[in-house]
């Protein structure tokens, strides 16, 4: 994989990471709360919010739920145009999961 590409997937861990940290401020809730709460570290919190690492699916499920939210508005995209690049090594079902998520969220914002 040409180096372009690695960056280019890696966006989308910036991309949750911003919302996961807008949501939390949001809420008035620190790091240090939202990481204890799912048993990581503060460090990790503020990794994962700047998208310096990856995120697992059931610590993005967690998170999700402890801010009252669903893993799929903090995966969407607010821009119907915008190409989300995924990492090639992600099983077709989470591959599916997340698309499929992103296009769901799209779909009802567009309704509202």
């Amino acid at each position: 994989m040409p180096a372009g590409e690695k960056s280019d997937f890696l966006q989308v861990y910036r991309v949750v990471g911003e919302r996961i940290r807008n949501e939390r401020k949001r809420q008035n809730i620190t790091q240090d709360e939202l990481a204890t709460e799912i048993g990581l570290t503060r460090t990790s919190i503020t990794n994962v919010e700047k998208g310096r690492q990856k995120i697992l699916l059931h610590t993005l499920v967690q998170i999700a739920a402890y801010l009252g939210t669903s893993p799929e508005r903090l995966l969407s995209t607010d821009d119907a145009n915008a190409e989300i690049q995924l990492p090639d090594n992600l099983s077709a079902p989470v591959r599916n999961w997340i698309m499929h998520s992103i296009s769901s969220t799209n779909a009802n914002s567009l309704k509202k």
